[in-house]
């Protein structure tokens, strides 16, 4: 009998366009495993960020590929419930639940389902509970957690972190199962089949990537920027979706600065131009509070480009194997220093490229889910 996984994820799963955040991890594990000696069913929200993606039915992308979108209300702790209770209470057969992040009734749910029904589920918090984003609305999370969360958690069959680093509140959380790791990645099929022959910036430039909001601190990356000798041999570009409204904040920075010449919105960034802006970059820079781990940063490295970021990243590994330069703190200067290194000393930016080439098939994609498969299948075993 086929193991049937079920991918439970709070917000829309668009498997037919990349996306951003826990759904693309979600999108990139069903469409690698689907038909490996295995089922797959998605069971998501029709939201993302609040905004209505998809009207709630059933989608069936390949025999073994299938996906159950739930209507959602307004706001994540309203539900739903009753859909949820129905599917699940119907699984039988060889199956495990994959539920991504929480603070969500709509994972709670699931979780308290699957207890109830035998289900053997896997849980993954995708940097939900990360210091400074438990931070965020602490008291009412902390009282959320205890009343709601934690014991459905530590009934879980794994908990699985994308980083180690994800764990430092585990003790103050009362989380007593032990946790595995396994990290994001990257499509190298989707890097490799893009044209990326002729770049799209014919000047050098520092890349960031990834949703426009303070937490990520592309504000902080231009004011630095400002006062680098960079200014001159580099442009900077921002690329991302404003999905929190936050580019309205970055344009008045750029143009206090008098930068309008040397920073570039370029908007979203999908498929091959993602990949071109990646590939022809001098550095990724992620100066960013507090992630899970960010599946840009593998993106970067599987596209050969040094990495520059901030221990709120949740990534050392990078900085261990030589490829990358983690900083810990927002000190400007500490970061212009290391900028200008990473881009203007040749030797240090073609080591960091080597480093790259080195450990890029440890985040592919196709390894990745190879060990999610092997985690599952020990979940029914």
């Amino acid at each position: 009998m086929k193991l049937h996984v079920l991918q439970i994820v709070p917000c829309f799963v668009d498997l037919n366009n990349e996306a951003g955040g826990v759904s693309n991890v979600a999108r990139q594990i069903s469409l690698h495993l689907a038909g490996q000696d295995c089922e797959i069913t998605i069971i998501c929200g029709n939201r993302e960020m609040g905004n209505v993606k998809a009207q709630p039915g059933v989608i069936r992308h390949k025999p073994d590929l299938v996906e159950h979108v739930i209507g959602q209300k307004s706001h994540p702790l309203l539900g739903p419930r009753i859909e949820l209770k129905e599917y699940l209470k119907g699984i039988k057969g060889r199956c495990v639940a994959h539920i991504h992040t929480c603070f969500s009734q709509f994972t709670e749910s699931a979780m308290f389902e699957c207890v109830k029904h035998g289900v053997p589920f896997v849980f993954t918090p995708h940097g939900k509970l990360s210091p400074l984003m438990f931070s965020n609305q602490r008291r009412v999370k902390k009282w959320y957690w205890d009343n709601k969360v934690k014991n459905f958690v530590n009934q879980a069959a794994e908990i699985v972190l994308s980083s180690p680093g994800e764990a430092a509140l585990f003790k103050e959380l009362n989380i007593t199962r032990k946790w595995k790791a396994i990290p994001n990645g990257y499509d190298e099929t989707a890097f490799l089949s893009s044209n990326v022959e002729v770049p799209l910036i014919k000047k050098p430039y520092i890349l960031f990537l990834g949703y426009l909001e303070a937490r990520k601190q592309p504000g902080f990356l231009i004011e630095l920027f400002a006062n680098s000798a960079l200014k001159s041999t580099h442009k900077l570009i921002i690329a991302g979706p404003d999905t929190y409204g936050h580019k309205e904040t970055l344009t008045r920075i750029v143009r206090s600065l008098g930068l309008e010449r040397e920073v570039m919105f370029f908007g979203p960034a999908y498929k091959a131009d993602k990949w071109n802006l990646m590939k022809y970059a001098s550095c990724f820079c992620l100066p960013s509070k507090a992630e899970g781990l960010p599946v840009v940063l593998c993106e970067a490295i599987g596209a050969g480009v040094p990495v520059l970021y901030s221990t709120g990243c949740n990534f050392p590994e990078l900085a261990q194997s030589g490829c990358g330069v983690e900083l810990d703190g927002f000190d400007a200067a500490t970061w212009r220093e290391a900028l200008e290194r990473v881009c203007l000393n040749k030797t240090v930016n073609e080591q960091m490229k080597a480093c790259a080439a080195r450990i890029k098939s440890r985040y592919k994609w196709s390894s990745v889910c190879q060990e999610w498969l092997a985690l599952y299948k020990a979940c029914v075993s």
